[in-house]
């Protein structure tokens, strides 16, 4: 009997967990993809500046976090974004639409790692 409640408290810790994951990961990515998507909008406007700095505030906040995100979830999303990012640091302001173009891609590859990490039902099957 002693064993039965080890296994369903393993369980239950186990399920917590996941909860713990999902209510962390999920939005992190989300403000993630809408500062991004915020500065592909800002380098289409003209503005250089102001869509530089917000980049390259999402790629610090993605850095400082990309080790305990790497322990949870697939690498290869984790590679090409970590690519795109470099990518960014590279382009002056006469590429503005492919600034923007990374951008967006970089958006898209964050929330499909936050989708990774969501709760759904046929995650369950």
């Amino acid at each position: 009997m002693t064993r039965l409640w080890i296994g369903v408290g393993l369980l239950v810790v186990l399920l917590l967990g996941g909860i713990a994951l999902w209510m962390g990961i999920v939005p992190f990515h989300e403000t993630l993809a809408q500062e991004l998507d915020t500065a592909a909008e800002l380098a289409v406007a003209g503005s250089w500046k102001q869509a530089q700095n917000t980049a390259f505030s999402a790629r610090a906040r993605w850095q400082r976090h990309q080790d305990r995100i790497a322990a949870v979830t697939d690498h290869e999303p984790m590679e090409q974004m970590e690519a795109m990012f470099q990518e960014l640091s590279m382009l002056d302001s006469d590429r503005t639409v492919d600034f923007a173009c990374i951008c967006v891609h970089l958006a898209q590859t964050a929330r499909a790692i936050g989708e990774t990490q969501a709760l759904k039902w046929w995650g369950i099957l």
